[in-house]
């Protein structure tokens, strides 16, 4: 499945943001290191495999790879990662489900089963990879400083220009620089673009239970894996069990929670999420006939899709498209 998913920018843009954080670390005695950073370039057709006996894994390394064109790189569970294509697309498979990244978009990867990285024949992608704890010892060179509990969420987020210059200043650093000199300046800059892409994140992660912010963090990571879930699966049937397992609650413990943080349940956050796809689809793939875009968004029938969409947008999915209105997807 392929789709697109926009977060709103923060208070600031992001360049005063980034300033503002760079001043901050400017001002303050340098920060040590508590993980090491290493580097590699996965070259043309290479198949490159991070496991969980690797260094990156048993030192909590941090890891800046470039991907060339047609390159493979296999990820341990457990591991999280930031990809950004840099031309053409990166392919993320994951367990059956598939899901492509277009250059302007950065995918951030938590998950506890393996996956894999495939960049497409034309193109080229940079990632950083390391474990949670190292993520979380990344943000304590933010102005924000360090966050109690899982640091990253999966989900897809738009990058602006000065984002996506920051993420490469910082892989050209570290891939230039053996010794690392310098790059404890530039880490920062990393921090600031994660903390800014997951600000989104706030008012929900504040809705979860738990009294302290590690515990309220660590709640929302399971059941933004199964929000996730949903959005790579949207086309299948969905069981409610095997969300709740992902988020490892009960079904009843789920639907409850869920719709605490989200405001809805995870059957109408999977209604609703359908009928953005299938909005998506009439608006920028002309040649797919109706049928076509509900099969592909997940509607059993054409007539549960035309009933929906007339229910939810007020017309029909003929006349929407005839509109031309575009669609929004919802931020996650």
């Amino acid at each position: 499945m392929e789709y697109a998913t926009v977060v709103p920018p923060g208070s600031l843009p992001f360049a005063q943001e980034f300033a503002a954080s760079v001043s901050v670390v400017a001002r303050t005695p340098l920060k040590t290191f508590d993980f090491s950073i290493e580097t590699q370039k996965v070259a043309v057709d290479e198949y490159f495999e991070i496991t969980k006996t690797s260094r990156v894994t048993a030192n909590d390394s941090l890891v800046v790879l470039y991907c060339d064109r047609a390159s493979t790189i296999g990820i341990a569970p457990g591991m999280c990662g930031l990809w950004c294509p840099l031309r053409g697309d990166l392919s993320i498979s994951e367990g059956g489900s598939r899901l492509s990244v277009s250059k302007g978009f950065a995918h951030i990867a938590d998950t506890n089963r393996r996956y894999e990285a495939a960049v497409s024949p034309s193109g080229a992608c940079l990632a950083i990879v390391g474990s949670q704890r190292t993520w979380s010892a990344i943000n304590a060179f933010s102005s924000e400083g360090q966050v109690d509990g899982p640091a990253v969420f999966p989900a897809i987020h738009g990058l602006s220009p000065t984002q996506r210059r920051a993420l490469i200043g910082f892989a050209r650093e570290c891939l230039a620089d053996a010794k690392r000199q310098g790059v404890a300046r530039q880490i920062s800059m990393v921090s600031a673009v994660v903390c800014q892409l997951q600000r989104c994140f706030d008012e929900q992660i504040d809705r979860c239970p738990g009294r302290t912010v590690a515990r309220r963090r660590s709640v929302f990571l399971r059941l933004q894996r199964a929000r996730f879930y949903i959005m790579l699966h949207n086309a299948e049937d969905v069981d409610v069990s095997m969300l709740a397992n992902i988020a490892s609650y009960s079904p009843w413990q789920f639907i409850k929670i869920f719709n605490q943080v989200f405001g809805k349940t995870p059957y109408a956050y999977l209604s609703q999420y359908r009928v953005e796809v299938a909005k998506n689809l009439l608006k920028h793939r002309k040649m797919m006939g109706v049928f076509e875009v509900a099969r592909a968004a997940g509607f059993s029938s054409r007539s549960t899709f035309t009933r929906t969409m007339k229910q939810t947008m007020g017309i029909c999915a003929t006349q929407f498209r005839a509109l031309g209105v575009p669609g929004k997807p919802e931020a996650a």
